[in-house]
Order: C-alpha cells, then structure tokens, then sequence
C-alpha cells in the first residue's frame, strides 16, 4: 500500500466523492500516490454515507476523509470542494 502525501498548502486539491467504494478506493488511492510530479496535491475523499469499510481504506491510505450527511453525488463533490486548500480542483471517480 502506498501512502498519500497530504501538504498544507497544495496547488491542486483532487475529491473523489465515494458511496460504497470498499473495493475499488484503495486501487485508486494507491495509483495517485504513485504519481511522480513535483507540483503538490492533496486529495480528499467524501464518505457519501459509505455503509461499507470505504472510509477506513480511504484513512488507511493517508486520503483526507470528510463525511457529507446528504446522500448523493452532487453533495458529495460539494463538500470537497468546500474542504479543497489547492488553487485548482480536479474531481475523481473512484473506479
């Protein structure tokens, strides 16, 4: 498992709203960590009222969790980007 890297004070922000991504979170995570770039990024993953173990994964793998209460993906990519510190937001799937 590769561990993400989170600045404080990131150029991009990158939120993948997530319902139910157990299986597939972890394969996503650990392709962004493995990103070789010199410009920081942070990335952000909303619990989308997960009912699964997505949000563990998510923390395991060193991803900022935030937890939106309204179900729904729209919702969920506003919260991010509500918590995004970077000049730019780039929005993820979490397949």
């Amino acid at each position: 498992m590769r561990q993400l890297k989170q600045p404080r004070n990131p150029r991009y922000s990158i939120v993948i709203p997530a319902y139910n991504e157990q299986r597939l979170i972890g394969k996503c995570l650990n392709s962004l960590a493995a990103q070789k770039t010199t410009v920081s990024y942070e990335v952000i993953v909303v619990d989308n009222n997960c009912t699964d173990e997505t949000a563990r994964v998510a923390s395991e793998h060193g991803a900022h969790l935030q937890k939106d209460p309204n179900t729904g993906v729209c919702w969920a990519r506003q919260e991010g980007l509500g918590a995004a510190k970077g000049e730019m937001i780039i929005t993820h799937d979490a397949a």
